[in-house]
């Protein structure tokens, strides 16, 4: 049985000051629902976040639910608390490793770096993340 994935590009309001940030730090949306856009591919899954992964680590490897995970991604899960791999990754993460010497991204993933720069060239690559969850647990 194959592994696909499913998940939400989430932003934080660049308007929102850094101590007000600190505070009331639950400001993230979610704004690409991405399994609209990208395929399964283990590479990717696996050179990113640990699964079925064929590299020597993952970049952010099932890091578990991300803080303040925004209501649209919420709404997508039916237990939170029942994934059996889930991981988030900032942009900035993503940008300060060496992915392209190791991977070359299929079109729909392509795609979606496409629209998440755009977005980072707003809100910056600190606040743009990829939150994302595997639906089969069997060979993760």
């Amino acid at each position: 049985m194959g592994v696909d994935c499913h998940g939400w590009v989430e932003v934080r309001d660049p308007t929102t000051p850094a101590t007000e940030g600190l505070r009331f730090p639950g400001w993230w949306s979610g704004v690409i629902r991405m399994k609209d856009i990208v395929e399964r591919n283990y590479q990717v899954f696996g050179y990113f976040f640990d699964v079925r992964n064929p590299f020597e680590t993952a970049l952010a490897g099932r890091r578990g639910i991300p803080w303040h995970m925004s209501q649209e991604a919420l709404a997508d899960v039916i237990d939170p608390n029942d994934l059996p791999a889930v991981s988030w990754v900032l942009w900035s993460e993503i940008l300060a490793s060496d992915w392209q010497s190791k991977l070359t991204l299929p079109p729909g993933w392509s795609l979606l770096f496409a629209l998440i720069e755009q977005l980072a060239a707003y809100y910056s690559g600190d606040r743009v993340r990829l939150v994302i969850w595997f639906d089969d647990s069997i060979g993760i």
